[in-house]
């Protein structure tokens, strides 16, 4: 299909996946600022904690600093780089002992004899002693494929655990407009993912690549049977490949590439656009051997997606709702979406209501995802160059104003260490107290502002059903009570869930001037894994 000038020449339909409501809210999007150009890929060099870098589709890399765009390019390619049609510089990454020499790696579209953008993967290095500017003389070509179109590019890089570099690359074909067959040719590496093994001479073949030492097929080939796979991830911790490949006509979608099971399989087009069959020439649908995608999203109702950008696995993160999540939106409607247990059961949730700007208006033109060295999950924008982060929200909040006591002051109380689950260490402080006041503290799943309740000189905060906390006890001389709960002395009945809210509240007795009873304020926390 013809692009047009309003959507990124690399960007074609995309797929859609079933919609859940959105778990946890511990975490927001923060505009960190705007940059230049037309971003592609954005990456965070290891042991460069204040700096954040990014490549655009003309050819160069910029950074934030501390926060703040330079507009000063890293590097700047742009004699060499076509970004014809769905060319340009689309990959980068840096190398895992970027510390030590200083090396950094493009994906990009080159000008040749044809005009049509042959696909390139270099590696430059930065000048000696800086992290700030590369040297622009410093490239060393480790491999390139010549392109009949300038369409289907893919184009992603990423390392693995393994040490390896993957390589998307798209099957070249013009928004299917003469149905190159290359991404079910063994013998092409076009619509696959490649794998190399840098530290081996050209052409960098690593020895357990399925296709390694064959005289006939390519023997970078890790997986096939893509379209124009233009975002990939590798997984950390275990070495499992996502593909974010966009679809044609019907369909857009996020494979698995398990590092165990599923290396030289094929994923199915141009047989099939997420698990349909296309009827196209000489393919047997389905197929045993064939890797289902994990998520699909459909161009109509209700997806409505155009162009699937995936995407990230969330590990060693700050977000505890989103640890070992993988995450993707679709590049024109703006919807974001988190898979859970990716590399088993594959739930698909999604969390655009989390992910919108201030006033609800989706993000969009979203093209790439990284976990940077804070632990923090950064996106980029195509149109616009604006750059994102999820910031973790605070899961503790306080509510429902006090009434003064016998001292003259009100009572408070604050929440605070862990609001998750797994680690149990949750704890309440209670601060303005009568001094060897008696007193309890109060749970609830609502709240409520009840002044006077049953003869009390406090506001009761929390609703019915009211459970009451074993846990507390006469406040010190202070007037301070402190309790820390591992989850095993919480009231019968409350069984706290990740996503949950739960509302509490500090009652004691106290003479003022009769006997009589006083609250704190309400406080409150969102549970999360």
């Amino acid at each position: 299909m013809p692009l047009s000038n309003s959507a990124p020449g690399f960007l074609l339909p995309l797929l859609l996946v079933s919609s859940a409501a959105a778990g946890a809210q511990d975490y927001e999007p923060v505009l960190l600022g705007t940059g230049g150009g037309r971003p592609t890929v954005i990456e965070f060099a290891p042991g460069v904690d204040d700096q954040l870098y990014f490549a655009d589709k003309q050819g160069r890399v910029f950074r934030f600093r501390d926060g703040n765009y330079v507009g000063t390019p890293v590097l700047d390619i742009r004699n060499i780089v076509d970004q014809t049609g769905e060319g340009g510089l689309l990959g980068f990454v840096f190398d895992p002992d970027f510390e030590t020499n200083g090396y950094f790696y493009l994906s990009y579209n080159t000008y040749s004899a044809m005009g049509i953008g042959d696909s390139v993967l270099s590696r430059f290095s930065m000048m000696p002693g800086s992290v700030d500017i590369a040297d622009p003389m410093s490239e060393h070509i480790i491999w390139g494929y010549a392109q009949q179109t300038d369409g289907h590019k893919g184009g992603d890089i990423e390392f693995g655990p393994d040490g390896m570099l993957y390589l998307a690359l798209g099957d070249g074909d013009a928004g299917s407009a003469m149905n190159l067959p290359t991404a079910m040719d063994l013998t092409d590496p076009r619509g696959s993912v490649l794998r190399f093994d840098l530290s081996l001479p050209f052409p960098h073949v690593p020895a357990d690549n399925p296709y390694a030492g064959s005289a006939v097929n390519d023997e970078h080939i890790w997986a096939s049977g893509f379209r124009n796979p233009f975002r990939l991830d590798v997984d950390p911790m275990n070495g499992d490949v996502y593909v974010g490949d966009v679809g044609a006509s019907l369909a857009e979608e996020i494979t698995r590439i398990s590092a165990a099971t599923d290396v030289g399989k094929f994923a199915g087009w141009p047989c099939r656009e997420g698990v349909d069959c296309r009827n196209f020439a000489n393919c047997v649908c389905p197929g045993t051997e064939y890797v289902d995608p994990i998520a699909i999203l459909g161009h109509g109702n209700p997806d409505n997606a155009c162009a699937i950008m995936g995407g990230t696995v969330v590990r060693d993160g700050v977000i505890p709702s989103l640890e070992g999540s993988y995450l993707f939106t679709d590049f024109c409607s703006g919807r974001f979406y988190r898979i859970d247990d990716p590399s088993g059961a594959a739930n698909v949730v999604e969390i655009s209501d989390v992910l919108n700007r201030d006033g609800g208006d989706p993000i969009r033109f979203v093209v790439d995802f990284t976990v940077g060295n804070d632990g923090r999950v950064y996106f980029c924008s195509h149109y616009g160059a604006e750059i994102w982060v999820l910031d973790p929200t605070s899961n503790f909040d306080t509510y429902c104003v006090a009434e003064p006591n016998s001292t003259g002051q009100a009572a408070s109380i604050v929440l605070s260490g862990s609001p998750s689950i797994s680690a149990a260490a949750l704890q309440l402080d209670v601060a303005g107290l009568p001094p060897s006041a008696p007193g309890l503290f109060l749970m609830s799943r609502s709240t409520l502002q009840l002044p006077n309740f049953n003869g009390s000189q406090g506001t009761l905060c929390v609703n019915l059903p009211i459970y009451r906390w074993a846990a507390g006890g006469l406040a010190d001389t202070n007037g301070n009570v402190t309790h820390v709960t591992d989850f095993q002395d919480l009231p019968p009945g409350v069984v706290p869930q990740a996503g949950d809210t739960w509302y509490v509240q500090y009652w004691s007795r106290d003479a003022n001037p009769m006997p009589t009873s006083n609250t704190t304020n309400g406080a409150s926390v969102l549970f999360v894994p």
